[in-house]
This record gives C-alpha cells, structure tokens and sequence, in this order.
C-alpha cells in the first residue's frame, strides 16, 4: 500500500474536530485553524449545518452552557452530526494546562478543538422524548419558583394592606402550580423506572433530595447521569456482585469452591476522567481476585491430591491389619476341615467360623470400597417417610443383639428430599448400626423429619436419629469423622466418615451432638423441594 493511499485511508477515518463556543446570541465555530462567527439562531443553525456537511468526519466540541446549546445541540443530531458536550470545568483545567488563563471567545472556540484532539470524547447521545419532557418540567418549576421569590420579596416591601392580600392570593396560585408541576414530574419518574432509579442514586450519592436531583439530571442535559450516576450505579452493581461471590467463596465448601468459576464482573466505563481510571482499578482489582482464586483451586487441588495419597496409605495399612487376622482364622479353620481325625460337629463348628470370618471380611472391604469411591448423586424427590421406613428395614434386616424399640416419625406434609435416595439410606443406616452398638442392653431409637427451622431459602428438611445409648466423650466427638477413628476392638472407624461424606455429597449438613450416658442425637439438614 502506497503512502497516498494509507494517508488518505487515515484521514477519511480520523475524525475533524470543530471547537463550537455557544453564546446566548452568538456561535463561533473553529474549524481547520478558521473562525466563523454566526448567530444562535435557527437560521444560524442552518449555516453552521451548511458548513459541517462539508467535512468529512467532522465532530462538533461545545460546553453546556446551561441551555444555550440544547436547540443547537438538538440540530446537530437531527442532521446526523456527531458532537460532544462537555463540562465546561474540564475544558477551562484543559485550558489552564496549555497556558490559556485568559478566557475569550476565540481561545475558547480553539481550545475546545484541541480538547477534541486531545481526548477524542465520545458523542453525546441524543435526548429522548422522556427527556425532554422532564427538562421541560424543571424548567418551568424553576421559573415559578424565581416568580415566587421575586413575587414574596415584593410583597415583603409593599405596605398597603389590600395590596398585601394580592400578593398572598397570587404566592397561593403560584405554589399551587408549582405543587402540579411537581406532581407532573412524580408522575413521569412512576411511568419510566431507569429514570426513576437514575434519579434515585443520584440522590443517595448528592443527598439533595429527590426534587433537585430531578433539577441536576435535566438542567445539565442528562450529562450528570450518563457520564457520572450511570458509571457509579454501575460500578456498585458489579462491587456488590464481586461481594456476593466473596461470600459465596467464603461459605462454600470444598466441592463447591472447586466447581465455582471466575468472579466475572467488569466493568466497561469510558468516561476519559477519575471515574474510568475508577473502573480501570476496579477490573484490575478483580482480575486479581480471580487469581488468587485460582491459586487457591490449584491448591487445593494439591491438597486433595495429598490427601488421597495419605487415605490411600491409611486404607493400605487399615486393609493389612483387618484381612490378616481373618485370613488367618481361615488359614486354621481350613486345616482342622482337612484333618480326617476331626469329628463333624468340630468341622461344623470350623466351617461357621470361615462363614462369620468371611463375611467380616466382605463387610469391611465394602466399607473400605466406599470410601475410596466417591459416586456422583443422583438427585431426585423422594419422601422422607418412605426413606426413613426403608432404612429401618435395611436396618432391622442386619440387626443382631437386644431388641430396640423404634420410633419413625414424618407427617405427611413434610416436604420432599433432594437428594440421593440410596446414599442417604446408606448414610442412615450406618448412624443406625452405630446406635444399636451404642445400646447392647436395648434402648429406643427415634428417627423423625421436619421442616428445618428458620424459612429460608432453599428449603430444608432436618430429620433426626436419637438413641439412648452410652453417648460419646468430648474428647472423642472431636474424632469421630476422621477416617478409621474407632474406640472398637472391631471395625474399620470408616462408618461416621462415610456417612457425613455422603451428607455433604448431597448438598447437605451432619451434626453430631451427644452427652457421655445419656445418649447420642446426630441431625441430617438435608435441601427439600420448595412447598
């Protein structure tokens, strides 16, 4: 590509900015290093249209002026010009920085152009309808109340009595339709609910009050609220969403902190002043929290990963010591099988060894399978009652030792689990086993469901297994759930273990809460379908 052409490409692209300084009577345009004077008036805005047209890629830079430049600026959009309003504090700094203390016209006009060039601000959108049926209001509220002020200093000089009943008259019909025009603008902020909420946070961040919020939004053409309120609004919307997934982090367990994605936010503000290096913080400060959050998911991926090594290395040993001695009661038991000289009540006797050993050793390696295997939940709704009575009989069917009376107790309008109904009878079933051992003289077991208090969201249902047993020590409740913790001279501590991991693979909570003889109370909070 030819240098010509690449400069030609340049300045079809580039935009040509035009510095327009508005007066009440008077425009003066600075365009291409040129003054052009011409009135503010509509007839002037045709001239000024005239000569835009044509520039390619001409954007107009004008100050708000008050209200001076709305049926100019109102022009320009009509006829598809681009330009930008600025405030007018930012171009006198601008000014002042390029050595320009004097403030004329010309040097406005001027500077206004090179402000242009300097920072290349974006259009200033046009204004609606609703917009401009609010300025409207303000401006006619505001004209009634400088009648008034003006209208009570009057009457405040005036000493003749029938004059001064005048006055009051009037200041009563002057309120009055200042209260309709204030009605009006209530009414309008009911009818559009983003201008309401504008009007709102910036009111909470000026604390001037609703009516005057109202007067900054439409007196500066909305450029309070576009280029101000709608940068906050929108970066406390997205630092209260980086606060909520904080929280979550914070709350959420392992698993759950694992699945969580980044914090996500960011926000898009180009302001080209504090409010977007604000925002520039902002998202760096979030791409910061994302990694670290991506260091703590590495480590505790790390974590895990040692952790298995050591349960693997734990479950090893465990498996060593629980197979060799039943192995080795096989071992014997087959021999005196063999041994023709043995009578066959002795073998019989041998022969039901092998089968309780045997099944010893089927027992605990399932209990060893569990562990080590950690099955996704199939979550479904199923009744409390109906799981609490099918793990009763699961129970019932393994139970060996003094009779337990037992108690079920789930009314009907119980809302349903959401859970895995088969892992969470598992996990029943092991709290249950381990309160018949807790009562080897008998004792009573009750297991109940009930909506879990608080009514919160989501729903949850608490369903509790009570025994009266031997209870558990303090020094031991601190154990219980650390893999092969058992105060038995048989088992493999791996039962509360799996109970409570299975609990927690359903999005669920184990509680263990116990009084050295007097028994033991382990709650299940377990997520429900919403009623």
């Amino acid at each position: 590509m030819s240098q010509n052409t690449s400069a030609l490409m340049t300045e079809k692209t580039s935009p040509v900015y035009a510095g327009l300084d508005i007066a009440k009577a008077s425009l003066q345009l600075h365009l291409q290093c040129k003054s052009i004077d011409l009135p503010n008036t509509p007839a002037g805005y045709t001239q000024l249209i005239k000569r835009l047209a044509g520039v390619p890629g001409v954007h107009v830079i004008c100050e708000a002026t008050g209200g001076y430049e709305r049926a100019l600026v109102a022009a320009l959009h009509a006829a598809a010009v681009p330009v930008s309003v600025i405030n007018p504090a930012r171009v006198r700094q601008f000014a002042r920085a390029r050595g320009h203390l004097a403030k004329t016209d010309p040097i406005d006009a001027a500077v206004l152009t090179a402000f242009g060039r300097a920072f290349g601000p974006a259009p200033t959108a046009p204004r609606s309808a609703v917009e401009i049926k609010l300025a409207a209001l303000v401006t006619r509220r505001a004209q009634l109340i400088e009648l008034r002020v003006a209208e009570e200093q009057r009457a405040d000089t005036c000493a003749e009595p029938a004059l001064r009943k005048l006055f009051t008259a009037w200041l009563t019909q002057v309120q009055k339709q200042i209260a309709k025009v204030e009605a009006l603008i209530e009414a309008l902020l009911k009818e559009q609910e983003p201008l309401a909420r504008q009007v709102q946070r910036l009111d909470d961040i000026m604390g001037v009050g609703r009516i005057t919020a109202v007067t900054v939004l439409a007196t500066l053409g909305f450029f309070v609220g576009r280029l101000i309120v709608k940068p906050i609004l929108l970066l406390q919307e997205q630092a209260d969403a980086v606060r909520q997934n904080v929280r979550d982090l914070a709350s959420a367990g392992r698993f759950e902190r694992m699945r969580m994605g980044p914090v996500r936010p960011r926000v898009a503000v180009r302001t080209g002043d504090e409010l977007e290096s604000l925002a520039l913080a902002f998202n760096q400060m979030t791409e910061a929290l994302d990694e670290s959050l991506k260091t703590i998911r590495d480590q505790e991926d790390e974590l895990v990963r040692k952790e298995k090594l050591a349960s693997v290395g734990q479950l090893l040993a465990a498996l060593a010591h629980d197979i060799k001695n039943p192995l080795g009661v096989i071992r014997s038991s087959a021999q005196l099988v063999l041994d023709e000289r043995q009578p066959d009540a002795v073998k019989r006797e041998v022969a039901q060894y092998v089968i309780e050993e045997t099944d010893r050793l089927t027992n605990r390696i399932n209990h060893f399978l569990r562990f080590a295997r950690q099955k996704p939940p199939d979550i479904r709704p199923v009744s409390p009652r109906i799981l609490l009575d099918a793990a009763v009989r699961e129970w019932e069917a393994l139970g060996k030792g003094e009779p337990i009376t037992t108690h079920v107790q789930a009314p009907d309008d119980t809302a349903d689990l959401l859970v895995d109904a088969d892992q969470i009878k598992e996990a029943l079933v092991n709290l249950m086993i381990n309160a018949r051992e807790a009562m080897p003289h008998g004792g009573t077991l009750t297991l109940s469901a009930a909506a879990a208090p608080g009514g919160g969201e989501p729903e949850a249902v608490d369903i509790r297994v009570v025994d009266t047993g031997a209870g558990i020590s303090q020094d031991h409740l601190r154990q219980i759930f650390d893999p092969f913790f058992t105060t038995k001279d048989y088992g493999t501590g791996l039962g509360l273990t799996n109970a409570k991991r299975l609990v927690e693979n359903n999005s669920g909570q184990l509680e263990i809460h116990s009084t050295e003889g007097r028994g033991t109370e382990v709650l299940l909070r377990l997520p429900a379908r919403a009623q």
